[in-house]
């Protein structure tokens, strides 16, 4: 039996993906329910009114993930939904998420957010993570805490707390896996509680998402010198003393790539 919500985020223009998202859960045996993503060619919401991090490159497709991501996870709060999966249109998937999806009660407490998503093949898939400190419905697959970033969005559980946390405080655009995985530049991440499942259970192929920060493109606030020089602050004061403190207190850089 199916306690988990899944919510999949899929943009109108894209019924492409939306196949393939049904042929996937298909295959996994879960069910899901889609929720239109805000679309930055034709935005269902105002854009204007969002400041931005300096030290992040970003854009209206950036600024657009994100607002479909808050849509989500609003759904989340409104509703009292305990414990919620989100994910995009452009992951596999492993048939564990019906084991992860038939219980709402395994999260353990201080942990409102978990990253499934791995890498692939050869792409780097190295993060600073704690020691196991809780397993998972899925056999052989364990909660380690996050004390570097975890790049990706496109895969994650989290707690209506947690959601709440995001959708009252978040006033600075991010692109949504920094605002949810780099605990470098998010100003929510230390709040959240967050975890990876090792190994992971889904990763992005099918083309990735669309994305506004190739060259030339329109409406994108590159990131100036001033923003990576207070990006290498960040990093020399804020990210690599906590980072130091974790390893001394047991962390390890460990491969967390998508097993099926």
């Amino acid at each position: 039996m199916q306690t988990v919500p899944v919510f999949l985020i899929n943009l109108d223009r894209r019924p492409d993906r939306l196949a393939q998202m049904q042929a996937e859960f298909g295959k996994v045996g879960v069910e899901f329910e889609r929720v239109p993503a805000v679309d930055a060619k034709n935005p269902s919401q105002d854009l204007d009114g969002w400041s931005f991090d300096p030290r992040i490159s970003t854009g209206p497709a950036t600024l657009c993930n994100m607002l479909s991501h808050l849509s989500v996870l609003s759904r989340v709060v409104a509703d009292g939904i305990p414990l919620a999966m989100v994910v995009e249109d452009d992951v596999e998937l492993s048939p564990d998420v019906r084991d992860l999806v038939s219980r709402n009660d395994w999260l353990p407490n201080g942990t409102g957010l978990v990253q499934c998503e791995g890498s692939a093949g050869s792409r780097n898939g190295i993060r600073l993570l704690g020691s196991a400190h809780s397993s998972s419905p899925a056999s052989g697959r364990n909660l380690h805490r996050l004390h570097s970033r975890a790049m990706g969005s496109a895969c994650y559980f989290v707690t209506g707390a947690a959601a709440e946390i995001l959708v009252r405080d978040t006033k600075v655009c991010l692109p949504t896996d920094h605002l949810l995985f780099n605990s470098a530049v998010s100003p929510l991440f230390r709040r959240l509680g967050v975890s990876v499942l090792l190994p992971a259970i889904a990763t992005q192929s099918y083309g990735g998402s669309d994305t506004d920060l190739r060259k030339g493109s329109a409406g994108v606030r590159r990131r100036t010198n001033a923003g990576r020089l207070l990006m290498l602050f960040t990093s020399l004061f804020k990210a690599y003393p906590r980072q130091l403190l974790a390893v001394a207190r047991g962390a390890r850089f460990l491969d967390h790539r998508f097993r099926p």
